[in-house]
């Protein structure tokens, strides 16, 4: 009896917890992940298909600019400008950036649900930074909540 009633407990917890491929209206938004000290990640997709990524790093943040683009559960980031600034808290998304070239992430992507909240799940594919292979750049899963 006790078996049934934990099978029937993993079966509906499955249910409450959709996992979708992902859509331009999903990841439309900020999705954020913050650790301690001012360190973690933050990716802003628009429906206009710009799109910024944001890391983290004390009191620097790493700002790439650039639009992306889904495919086949792949979110890529065609990256054309970037920059580091000093102010975590104000970051200027209009100037100072330094213009890139053959620069691209690409992430296999999940939205994760419990109808309440939803969460982006990121695994990078290929980090790409002006013309050389960056892989760890990234960690190697990146959870992110959505912030708006």
């Amino acid at each position: 009896m006790r078996k049934i009633i934990i099978a029937t407990g993993v079966f509906f917890f499955l249910l409450s917890t959709a996992w979708a491929n992902i859509t331009f209206d999903d990841i439309q938004g900020k999705w954020q992940l913050k650790y301690r000290h001012n360190s973690g990640y933050e990716f802003r997709f628009y429906g206009n298909y710009r799109a910024y990524c944001i890391l983290y790093c004390g009191i620097n943040a790493l700002v790439f600019k650039g639009i992306y683009t889904i495919e086949n559960e792949n979110i890529t980031i065609n990256i054309n400008e970037t920059k580091n600034t000093r102010n975590i808290y104000r970051i200027n998304f209009e100037n100072n950036f330094v213009k890139t070239s053959s620069s691209f992430f690409i992430f296999n992507g999940q939205i994760i649900s419990d109808g309440k909240k939803k969460e982006l799940l990121l695994k990078p594919v290929k980090t790409i930074i002006d013309g050389n292979d960056s892989n760890g750049y990234f960690e190697p899963e990146i959870k992110l909540k959505k912030i708006r």
